[in-house]
Formats: structure tokens, C-alpha cells, sequence
């Protein structure tokens, strides 16, 4: 997932994390392996012409941004670009 560029072409996405855990062995392998870290999933979804970028912490919504058209996934938090091409980076979402 770090490295992850999102755009217009891959909405809608759902992401969870452990990244590189396969679905259906996403449970035992966070349970074994990430239980210090905060379970973040992170969904790239549309709004018309623009995209909304949501990152979650469990259940819980630590970060929301809409007006956007593309988004590229960290290691350390994520860069969003704005329709006029203005960037932000977000730092340190995982540990929300």
C-alpha cells in the first residue's frame, strides 16, 4: 500500500490494513503481527467529478478530504493534490 497512487481511474478503493496481508488472512495476520498498531483502513471513493480520501482508525474517522483528484499513500501519511494541482502532505496518520 505505501507507495500507492490513487486517481480518478481506481475509485472506489478500500484499503486495510496489514497492506500486504491477502483478505482473507487479514485478521489472524494483524492479530499475530500489528496488534501495537492502530487498524487504519483508508477508502478512495467519488463525488461527482471530484474524489474523497477517508482514513479510519477501527471504526473511528481520523481524517476526511474531499475536492480531490488524486492521492499518493506514504509510509508515513499521505500527499493530496487539490483539483488546481495545489499538494498537502498529512504526516503520521497511522498512529491516529
Amino acid at each position: 500500500m505505501p507507495g500507492r497512487t490513487l486517481t480518478r481511474g481506481n475509485v472506489p478503493s478500500f484499503f486495510q490494513a496489514p497492506w500486504w496481508a491477502p483478505h482473507s488472512h487479514k485478521e489472524d495476520m494483524y492479530k499475530r503481527f500489528c496488534l501495537s498498531h492502530p487498524l487504519i483502513s483508508i477508502q478512495w471513493l467519488s463525488d461527482g467529478q471530484d474524489q474523497r480520501l477517508v482514513v479510519s482508525n477501527g471504526p473511528k474517522v481520523v481524517f476526511k478530504k474531499a475536492g480531490l483528484i488524486k492521492a499518493e499513500i506514504l509510509g508515513d501519511g499521505i500527499r493530496t493534490w487539490a483539483k488546481k494541482g495545489k499538494s498537502e502532505e498529512h504526516l503520521s496518520l497511522w498512529r491516529a
